[in-house]
């Protein structure tokens, strides 16, 4: 084939895959504008579906003992706790020594605790694998900006991602706390769909679950500090 011939099939080429990723995008902008219109109501399904949520007996038994570990560091609450600790120095210390300790009650694995400035909104992950090299790296980061200004969410957080490490163990390794296959089926089928950033993310099972398991447990523990 001659030189013209081979440029003119790249051009078209390129012509293509720069139209198919403008269709993408602007699709992509459609359902997140639409998603952002049906917020209120995506909100109240979320509500319905974490209240209708059907703990098994070892989300029972984990959230207990994380409730009872937090109830034993936060005696005074969270807050409270929070402002005895002057720096941000102070604070990282306190939450990587804290992390590692529900980790462990918890019997998830953490390699890893980092901390630094993200960007608002996001207040932290758990990381099974590195997004570059896909090898499993079990990390923690937490938002900077929160941990100076809202300890009760970092708290949520850490609780929230913590469960992230649960639910990853739970699939690719060895289940240890004895979900159902139900359970463990919902989490996977949201391994192949999973979304980000948008008003979606909030419905999926991961983090419907995630976010249940922090939400019972802070439940459990102001429960107890307010009959005290």
């Amino acid at each position: 084939m001659d030189p013209i011939s081979i440029a003119i099939l790249v051009i078209a080429g390129l012509a293509y895959a720069i139209n198919y990723i403008a269709q993408e995008i602007e699709l992509k902008d459609k359902v997140i504008n639409l998603l952002k219109i049906y917020s209120k109501e995506i909100t109240t399904i979320r509500r319905q579906k974490m209240d209708a949520y059907v703990d098994e007996p070892c989300d029972t038994r984990m959230q207990q003992a994380c409730a009872d570990l937090l109830r034993h560091e936060f005696p005074q609450g969270i807050v409270k706790k929070f402002a005895t600790m002057k720096s941000l120095e102070e604070r990282r210390a306190f939450m990587a020594d804290l992390i590692h300790r529900v980790a462990n009650v918890m019997g998830v694995d953490v390699n890893e605790v980092t901390f630094s400035e993200g960007q608002e909104g996001s207040y932290g992950y758990y990381r099974y694998r590195d997004q570059a090299t896909g090898n499993i790296s079990k990390q923690v980061w937490m938002n900077n900006v929160y941990l100076a200004s809202e300890p009760e969410q970092v708290v949520r957080t850490m609780l929230h991602e913590l469960r992230h490490g649960v639910q990853s163990q739970a699939l690719f390794e060895t289940d240890q706390w004895g979900f159902s296959a139900r359970r463990k089926a919902e989490w996977l089928s949201n391994e192949t769909s999973y979304v980000n950033c948008t008003e979606a993310y909030k419905l999926q099972e991961q983090e419907l679950d995630a976010d249940v398991f922090a939400e019972r447990v802070l439940n459990k523990v102001n429960h107890k500090q307010a009959e005290s």
